[in-house]
């Protein structure tokens, strides 16, 4: 036998040699390759193609090869839940296998095939899927003292199978445990013993597995018993009663706490850090420990034209260092942008009412004591206004602004109307009637033919009863037949007709030309605004062009941001012109004209003959 394994052993090696001179003996016609270039790259189903050129520079093509799919048989995987075979239900499954040829090299590219193999309707075992692995679900731990077991299971719908596996009994793993701790002022005790029992080492088998019987004294150490701060990279034998917090981080210290052995009785002091809080809480806190500081913005009121923008800490007010005011920015107003006013919210009739509500005004006037619509009279049509300070007049010096309220005129209060003079009376043709405003006692006046609205009616019982009595008493005495046509006659057509045909003609005639017809006016309104203030410019006329202007008045009311509204009375130039002027603050604004006659009638509403509006 050794013989023969001598004789294979020398056709081996002759063989061997024959190759080695075989190759040396090839001959290369064109000589080395110089030089290789791809032009297509191979994959695991297609070939690829080369330009190869050699030393005699000889250019030639040759095929690169494809190379094959390879799967890994355990590196299968569903693709989706839907793919999952139920061993319940009979579906079937769809195993899925990805080529293991990714990498991508110079003559071939990175598969990317998948491989999908069906999976039978069936229970998976885990003693098939994992054959060569420790397989199943472990029922019983092994220990070191006794064996384990682990029992088949599907792993599609975990059922338990008949087939189990025995676990080998763990080895005893020694480590040391500590029987009586060392202190500052006594030695400890440790032992070694197995992790998983507990069986102690006995001391002859500490050399055979490492350990020492020397250790098995643990000495006592007192040489970090110094009191002050603690320091985490020193370990000690002291018996702590645990941290109690001493201080709590402010702008000012970072966060303190002490402990002390119940040994010995020595102390230690812990300092917090910014690392030693949570990682959300670090933000809280500058690296000493120290809080961060929370910036706020603080505006300064220099004066009603200066505002100094401030970044001061809220926690400390700015009293810890660097955390104090930061100036950002300083900011110039033309006009007194940061005056404020505090407003009464409805007008006060007195200026001690004003006062004693605590509101900051400069001046108060009421109603029909100055003639603010310039009409050239004081009396209710002429609205009041309060005058407020700025309410940081007191506290800061420098220039403020004031701001007016407008307290829309009352109205007059007129009592029923007289008649002076009745229609017809003397020399005059129209009759004259007057009323008084109650509060302002200006005097109202109409003439005409017939009463104003409201007025009592004139007399019509006189002439009817004069000549019905005297022509019947005196002819009765002495001539009898001629009195009594005479006097039937004369009396009944004078007073009947008089009465009846001027009350009845005169008074259809004239209210019918009094009313204005708004169509009979052409109002135009131009708006001009500057910084806050808007000014409107308007124009009254005739739509046919007559050059009169019978209106006097125009009626302005504005409705303010705050809901309230404001009248102004408005007087019309001899050309028809008015002007408006009012604040930011409004948000609408009606013009309503009035005609020549009165600026009120005896209800208390104006007479419209046109109403214009704009929304500035």
């Amino acid at each position: 036998m050794k013989k023969f394994l001598a004789i294979l052993m020398v056709v081996l090696l002759a063989c061997l040699a024959c190759t080695a001179l075989a190759e040396e003996s090839v001959v290369k016609p064109h000589g080395e390759i110089t030089n290789e270039n791809v032009i297509t790259k191979a994959d695991c189903e297609h070939d690829g193609l080369k330009e190869v050129e050699y030393e005699d520079g000889t250019v030639e093509r040759q095929t690169i090869p494809a190379r094959e799919h390879k799967y890994d048989p355990k590196g299968g995987y569903y693709a989706t839940e839907a793919d999952k075979p139920d061993c319940k239900t009979g579906k079937a499954g769809k195993m899925t296998y990805d080529c293991l040829n990714t990498d991508e090299t110079e003559e071939y590219k990175a598969c990317t095939h998948k491989k999908v193999v069906d999976v039978p309707a069936e229970h998976q075992w885990s003693s098939v899927l994992h054959a060569d692995e420790e397989w199943g679900d472990v029922e019983i731990e092994a220990t070191c003292t006794s064996e384990g077991l682990a029992r088949d299971y599907c792993e599609i719908c975990g059922t338990k199978g008949e087939k189990t596996r025995v676990i080998a009994k763990k080895d005893h793993e020694y480590i040391w445990k500590v029987i009586t701790p060392a202190t500052c002022k006594a030695d400890g005790a440790q032992i070694v013993v197995c992790k998983w029992c507990g069986k102690v080492l006995a001391d002859a088998d500490y050399a055979a597995l490492g350990f020492s019987t020397d250790d098995k004294v643990i000495a006592h150490d007192d040489t970090v018993s110094a009191e002050g701060a603690w320091d985490p990279t020193k370990k000690d034998m002291h018996v702590w009663d645990g941290w109690a917090p001493e201080k709590k981080a402010s702008c000012f210290d970072a966060k303190t706490e002490i402990r002390t052995c119940k040994v010995c009785g020595v102390w230690q002091r812990r300092t917090w850090t910014k690392d030693r809080y949570p990682a959300d809480e670090q933000k809280l806190y500058e690296d000493d420990g120290t809080l961060a500081p929370v910036y706020a913005v603080r505006k300064h009121l220099v004066d009603c034209f200066t505002v100094e923008t401030y970044n001061v800490c809220t926690l400390c007010g700015g009293k810890a260092p660097g955390h104090g005011e930061t100036l950002v920015s300083t900011e110039k107003f033309d006009e007194g942008i940061a005056c404020e006013f505090k407003h009464s919210d409805t007008p006060y009739a007195t200026k001690e009412a004003a006062q004693k509500a605590e509101k900051t005004f400069k001046d108060f006037v009421a109603p029909a004591t100055q003639d603010t619509n310039e009409d050239g009279k004081i009396d209710c049509t002429d609205a009041g206004y309060i005058e407020y300070d700025c309410i940081h007049a007191s506290e800061v010096p420098g220039n403020h602004k004031t701001e007016k309220v407008i307290i829309p005129a009352p109205g007059h209060k007129f009592t029923g109307w007289t008649m002076v003079v009745a229609p017809g009376a003397g020399d005059n043709e129209m009759g004259l009637w007057h009323r008084t405003c109650k509060v302002c006692l200006w005097t109202d006046q109409y003439s005409g033919v017939t009463p104003p609205e409201g007025a009592d009616p004139l007399p019509t019982e006189e002439p009817t009863e004069e000549p019905t009595e005297e022509p019947t008493e005196e002819p009765t005495e002495e001539p009898t037949e001629e009195p009594t046509e005479e006097p039937t006659e004369e009396p009944t057509e004078e007073p009947t007709e008089e009465p009846t045909e001027e009350p009845t003609e005169e008074p259809t005639e004239e209210p019918t030309e009094e009313p204005k017809d708004p169509a009979a006016y052409d109002v135009t309104v131009e708006t001009a605004t500057e910084g806050t203030q808007t000014e409107v410019e308007g124009t009254v006329a005739h739509v046919d062009g007559t050059e009169e202007i019978e209106v006097l008045y125009v009626r302005a009311t504005l409705f303010l941001a705050d809901g309230s509204t404001s009248i102004s009375v408005l007087p019309v130039y001899p050309d028809g012109t008015f002007v408006q002027a009012f604040t930011g603050n409004v948000v609408h604004v009606t013009f309503v004209v009035t005609d020549t006659r009165s600026c009120l009638n005896p209800e208390g509403e104006w007479l419209r003959v046109g109403v214009y509006e704009i929304d500035p």
